[in-house]
């Protein structure tokens, strides 16, 4: 449960940055098929699955949907792998920079760091109030059981003559 939480809450900060880009994307006539941020060591990379509509790419679309990613998407932006149908560019901060210019620095944030740190301490603080409810919940229900039917362990049943009989000698 704990893995499916965190799932959810840190794929949920990049889906806002995503959704402008792909409608973006949608209204130069592009397709996206796939998106895939990380941050590894501090590096932020995107990569991201396009198609045309006729399925034939030439250099400018390519050129059209990295622009496209650089100036729209909001957040920081270090490596691009851009896969337009069947080819694939890779592409560096520095060359998106020179060839575009600079991003505006409204949009070189964090990728929503914060955001998703304090939603994934609040998932494990309901995930902790759900188990100590549950816990406190069985070990009530376990101290009030019902008394056995049977006396206690040990204890046979007392042998007595049937009715009429005397009791053996002793």
């Amino acid at each position: 449960m704990t893995t499916l939480v965190l799932g959810l809450l840190s794929g949920c900060a990049g889906f806002d940055a995503m959704s402008t880009v792909h409608s973006e994307l949608t209204t130069a006539g592009y397709r996206v098929q796939g998106v895939n941020q990380q941050v590894t060591n501090g590096r932020y990379s995107l990569d991201l699955q396009v198609a045309t509509a006729d399925g034939v790419v030439t250099p400018e679309e390519q050129k059209d949907v990295v622009r496209i990613v650089w100036t729209r998407f909001p957040n920081k932006i270090d490596v691009l792998r851009v896969q337009v149908d069947d080819r694939v560019q890779v592409v560096q901060r520095r060359d998106m920079e020179a060839q575009f210019g600079p991003r505006d620095r409204g949009l070189d944030q964090d990728a929503g760091f914060v955001t998703s740190f304090l939603w994934i301490i609040g998932g494990f603080l309901v995930f902790f109030v759900v188990l100590l409810v549950v816990i406190i919940w069985l070990v009530r229900a376990r101290m009030h059981r019902q008394p056995q039917q049977w006396g206690p362990p040990g204890a046979g049943p007392r042998y007595e003559p049937p009715p009429g009989f005397p009791p053996p000698n002793s």
